[in-house]
């Protein structure tokens, strides 16, 4: 592939291109970026027509006719012969990838050199892209990111190796996937070579029609976008071979992902309107700590003070992280069982629990807090949440335990509990990770989702998720880390994140110094009022 879009002239208008579309100048606008390779780019046709309207301007141009839909930048960073390990390894991506600001939406398209030039292409090609996804998530934290199939290019079988590894990242990395290669094929059964331009050296065509094709020809080539010269050169030998877009074939490809981006923009911008000023809120407070494991007084004495703090600030609801109280503490299966299961203690009724119940009720607050329950002979990763009066309004156990399994008894019950703010559901870290589980809450009626965590967290391996459970079920999302604060919106896209430090729990030594990094952070949260409290098994309807 690469090697028919290596001519010196077509590189030096490329560099020429690169410089008018690859900006991300703000201007009030949303910002779409294109990565690919000369399927993208299209500097074959930028060459022949560049004042035509190419992908960029097909994608720009068509969400504009949509009335529902914000002014957009589209960029186009693809490139000829790339492959996403050339784009890192040459320094590309940090050279010109990395520094666009403000991206919104990022659409990636690889697959076609990958395949001709990654020598064990099955394990290094989906290696490639969780590789450039990781980069990504962390360079551009706010912005949307798209796989994309590629086009019909060497031919069904080969075509769909790619492809279904694409599908699989997409899948195991809760991406979204834009299947390019279903629209373009069916586009294509009109025509096989409709969509492709014919490019052949003009040393091929025989001499009574290098008149006729001179219009055509460039720096020795002959170059058309449509079948006007069909008629005379088709049995020219590689007069249909390449399979590079023409303007036609790059309308299909921007029709397909304006098609695409369209519902996603709307949902985002009819979420930013409802974040207006005339939108009833409600001030969410996150307690980021690190824990001091099976420390309890310790661990109550130090959230104590940023619970006071956040009371003193204006917040409403304030959370702790998952387990704050022993310091999740199931995780060193080291500490001997009778003193694990002592760090347990009834809820209500138990000394720690009443200690913040009393705290709700003088700060006036709605209080989730991360608690080892005791409930006989069972220990439970549980949260609860707790009225201004100091009334346990609920209490919900993590379902998804994994390790924990050895030691602690999972919840069978997905909770939704009424509150002032709407009608509020409670999960733990892990849970996040099913779709089983946090549908169930929605299903069951929830209005937002609070979620006290402890596991993995950050742009790589955690808020991807996160941000895919807000998108699938429409709900906000506050995530409570000892390392992060993250709030995901309805459309799944990121509205506040901080990372703090790399550390989870930090020795008693350690309290105090420089790896102890801990936080209060706020966030006003859009709510509605809610009415009742429901309650779904996960066996039951709905489950």
């Amino acid at each position: 592939m690469s090697r028919r879009c290596q001519s010196f002239c077509i590189a030096l208008l490329l560099i020429s291109v690169s410089a008018t579309v690859a900006r991300a100048d703000h201007e009030g606008k949303l910002q779409i970026l294109l990565m690919g390779d000369s399927t993208c780019i299209g500097s074959v046709c930028r060459t022949t027509h560049p004042k035509a309207h190419h992908l960029e301007h097909v994608v720009r141009d068509l969400l504009k006719s949509d009335n529902g839909v914000p002014a957009t930048n589209v960029i186009n960073q693809g490139r000829n012969g790339e492959f996403i390990h050339g784009l890192i390894s040459s320094g590309r991506y940090d050279r010109e990838i990395k520094p666009l600001p403000g991206l919104d939406y990022i659409l990636i398209r690889y697959g076609l050199n990958d395949r001709v030039k990654r020598e064990d292409f099955h394990k290094d090609f989906p290696q490639d892209i969780r590789d450039l996804l990781a980069k990504l998530r962390e360079d551009h934290p706010d912005a949307e990111l798209i796989l994309m199939t590629t086009i019909p290019y060497f031919g069904d079988e080969r075509d769909q190796e790619i492809n279904d590894i694409v599908r699989d990242v997409a899948k195991s990395e809760s991406v979204p996937l834009l299947d390019m290669y279903r629209r373009y094929a069916d586009e294509l059964k009109a025509g096989p070579n409709m969509l492709n331009y014919r490019r052949v050296s003009l040393e091929k065509v025989p001499p009574q029609f290098h008149l006729l094709a001179a219009s055509a020809t460039h720096n020795g080539q002959v170059i058309v976008m449509d079948n006007r010269l069909d008629a005379q050169l088709k049995d020219v030998p590689g007069w249909f071979r390449d399979r590079h877009p023409n303007l036609a074939g790059y309308h299909v490809i921007g029709d397909e992902t304006a098609e695409f981006l369209a519902p996603r923009i709307k949902a985002r911008f009819a979420t930013a309107k409802s974040d207006s000023p005339g939108q009833k809120t409600v001030k969410v407070a996150g307690i980021v700590l690190k824990w001091i494991r099976t420390e309890k007084q310790i661990n109550y004495d130090r959230a104590e003070k940023m619970i006071r703090e956040a009371a003193a600030n204006g917040a409403k609801i304030v959370m702790t992280t998952e387990s704050f109280l022993d310091g999740y503490s199931i995780a060193d299966k080291s500490i001997p069982l009778k003193k694990y299961r002592a760090l347990g203690e009834p809820i209500p009724g138990g000394d720690y629990y009443e200690k913040l119940a009393a705290l709700a009720d003088e700060l006036d607050i709605h209080l989730v807090a991360g608690i080892m329950e005791a409930d006989g002979k069972q220990r439970h990763n549980t949260a609860v949440l707790i009225n201004p009066d100091g009334k346990l309004i609920g209490k919900y156990r993590k379902q998804k335990l994994q390790h924990e399994l050895v030691r602690n008894t999972p919840g069978d019950k997905s909770l939704v509990f009424d509150s002032p703010f709407g009608k509020t559901g409670l999960m733990i870290c892990a849970d996040r990770t099913e779709q089983s589980i946090v549908g169930r809450f929605n299903k069951n009626g929830a209005e937002f989702l609070l979620c006290p965590s402890g596991g993995m967290f950050g742009p790589r391996r955690n808020d991807p998720i996160v941000q895919t459970r807000s998108r699938q079920n429409g709900n906000y999302i506050v995530f409570v880390h000892p390392a992060e604060f993250l709030v995901t919106a309805p459309d799944g896209t990121i509205h506040s994140r901080t990372i703090l430090g790399d550390r989870l729990l930090i020795p008693k030594e350690e309290i105090g110094g420089p790896l102890d990094q801990n936080r209060v952070f706020y966030f006003d949260l859009p709510v509605g009022t809610g009415a009742s409290v429901r309650e779904l098994t996960p066996g039951g309807a709905g489950g």
